[in-house]
């Protein structure tokens, strides 16, 4: 039986909408050492899209590789201890759907560890992209390359694709959280306007 506390597809429908940003926060060792490397809270980012009235995550993860699934495989593993949707106000339909489709041309891809590893050596030393791997993408390179071709860029031109980068990207606000802070209401669109 699901925790009655954790968010549930239902409770999320009046939230999401295609091409938003889902950060995600996990236990475990692999996810600590993510938010250690990155300097991130977060520990995975993906790109909400649907499918058929199904809320569909595009992903990059080190088992499926670049891929597709149903959100309830994020809501449903107890590992996840925390959740954020961002998103733009300016995007119409048309903006969404390219963007959705932009990231749909990253999957089949294989995940490219080689970015976290790369990421770590430059916080190390003053190296870059030594073990880079030319079809393959982490997570939060996958949405920062869909938003890239589609829209526009989420990330500066030096910044690395990481969980951080793009949930402090100075283009979208924070629309939904889980947990909601401490006495605090979850975002809604009026709080990016004012």
């Amino acid at each position: 039986m699901a925790n009655p506390e954790r968010p549930t597809v239902a409770a999320l429908l009046p939230v999401v909408a295609p091409g938003q940003v889902l950060l995600v926060q996990r236990r475990g060792l692999i996810s600590r050492l993510i938010r250690w490397v990155t300097s991130s809270p977060w520990s995975h980012v993906a790109m909400i899209a649907e499918s058929a009235g199904a809320v569909i995550l595009l992903e990059s993860t080190a088992k499926r590789g670049a891929a597709g699934v149903r959100i309830e495989t994020t809501l449903e593993d107890k590992t996840v201890t925390g959740l954020l949707i961002r998103d733009r106000l300016d995007l119409a339909t048309p903006d969404r759907d390219a963007i959705v489709q932009s990231a749909w041309l990253e999957t089949g891809q294989d995940y490219d560890q080689g970015v976290n590893v790369d990421i770590l050596w430059r916080r190390l030393t003053s190296l870059r992209g030594w073990l880079r791997r030319s079809r393959a993408v982490n997570c939060a390179e996958m949405v920062a390359n869909a938003w890239g071709r589609a829209w526009g860029p989420l990330l500066g031109p030096k910044e690395d694709p990481t969980p951080d980068a793009i949930a402090s990207s100075a283009m979208l606000y924070d629309r939904w959280r889980w947990p909601a802070p401490d006495g605090a209401r979850k975002a809604t669109p009026d709080d990016a306007s004012a």
